[in-house]
Formats: structure tokens, sequence, C-alpha cells
């Protein structure tokens, strides 16, 4: 967990999909430097799904990479947390997805909680 210094600004990004339409498939905008703290996935009922985030490099796709690709087993929660410093440039974004395998009939709720530094 990173330390908070006075004055440091908590951002909070929340989206949500329903899995009977479809993936979901969101992706930070942030014009600025920032530390991800934590991103929860929150499901509406217990599901088996794949989780992907990947980090989408300003430089080009030569440069992405998949931070963690987990499949989940009936699973009503995941959360990630970096290990290490996950600091993100102003000009990078995280990609988050969510498969919908089965097209459950769930919602997927999703909260990313990082700092500006």
């Amino acid at each position: 967990m990173a330390d908070l210094s006075i004055g440091e600004r908590i951002l909070r990004e929340t989206t949500s999909q329903d899995l009977s339409a479809g993936v979901l498939n969101y992706t930070t905008g942030f014009n600025f430097d920032v530390e991800i703290l934590y991103a929860h996935f929150r499901f509406t009922i217990a599901v088996t799904q794949t989780i992907t985030i990947t980090f989408d490099s300003a430089s080009g796709s030569n440069y992405d990479a998949v931070v963690i690709s987990e499949k989940t087993s009936s699973e009503t929660d995941y959360i990630f947390r970096p290990t290490g410093y996950g600091l993100i440039g102003a000009a990078d974004n995280l990609k988050f997805e969510c498969t919908n395998s089965g097209t459950p009939a769930a919602t997927v709720y999703l909260e990313i909680i990082s700092v500006q530094r």
C-alpha cells in the first residue's frame, strides 16, 4: 500500500457492465501520473470469468504488457493490488477486461482507486 502525504489526491474511477449484454472493457484516462492502489471487481452473483488487466503504453502496442490474467471460479469479488510500485505515467493507461463466457445474468462493477503523483 502506498504511503500517502497530506495534499495527495485520491482518485476513484467506476464503471459497470451487464455481462449478459457483453464483456467489460474499460480503459483508464489519466492526464497525470498516478499510482494504482487497487482495483475491485464486484459481481452480482458468483461467476466464473477471466479478468485481464493490461498496461497500455504511450510508446505503442509493442510496449503493452499483460499485468494479470486470472480466471475466477464461482467468485463474487476479485481485488487486484499491484506488487511493488504501480506507477502509471500521464500518457499511459490500464485496460480492465472481464469475459462473459456463458453470458451469465450478472453485472460486474469495477472500482479503481489510485493516488495522483
